[in-house]
């Protein structure tokens, strides 16, 4: 089976993204170990550095390479794939 979750919040800070997305790393850490998981992010008033500090905060880090990418729109796409090694 495939699924996609979307979460959507208003009003967050950079260290509340970082404490959900510490938060997915765990549980996935803890319940998928074995399984792909990749997250997306998009966050438009996130400047892209700011977006590359709160990622790479993420422990254990990603196995894979963080993109942080800037839209036409102006809105910062930060996508992380998830796996269980070191970046």
């Amino acid at each position: 089976m495939r699924a996609k979750v979307v979460i959507h919040l208003e009003d967050i800070c950079d260290e509340e993204l970082y404490r959900l997305l510490q938060a997915v790393r765990d549980a996935e850490q803890d319940y998928f170990s074995e399984k792909m998981v990749s997250i997306r992010v998009e966050a438009p008033e996130l400047p892209a550095v700011r977006a590359d500090q709160v990622l790479t905060r993420i422990r254990p880090p990603f196995s894979l390479r963080l993109t942080v990418a800037r839209e036409e729109k102006g809105e910062v796409n930060a996508q992380a794939p998830i796996q269980n090694q070191v970046l």
